[in-house]
């Protein structure tokens, strides 16, 4: 199964959970569980994603040089909610309990 799938597949069983919980009106240490999964995934999601536009922002300034025949420069960037590399898993985790809270 794909990164994306597990995620998908994931992220169905913590909504169903939520809506389970919220019905119920209980708690259960669930909930931190299936963030912590999410998160385990999601960061691998963000490297990956992170990886591609690194060698597509090389490969895309190496061609734009020969096309353009300018010192002209040309960057990508991969933009997400996540301010710490080092810790993709701590900022996921922090980002869902504020949507929860």
């Amino acid at each position: 199964m794909c990164i994306r799938d597990r995620y998908k597949k994931c992220l169905k069983q913590r909504n169903a959970y939520l809506k389970d919980f919220y019905d119920k009106k209980g708690f259960s240490d669930m909930l931190d569980i299936w963030d912590e999964k999410l998160a385990d995934i999601g960061e691998k999601i963000i490297k990956e994603r992170g990886l591609y536009c690194k060698k597509l922002g090389d490969l895309s300034k190496k061609y734009y040089n020969k096309i353009t025949k300018s010192n002209d420069t040309l960057e990508i960037r991969y933009k997400t909610n996540v301010d710490n590399f080092n810790n993709i898993k701590g900022d996921i985790i922090d980002l869902s309990l504020i949507h929860i809270c």
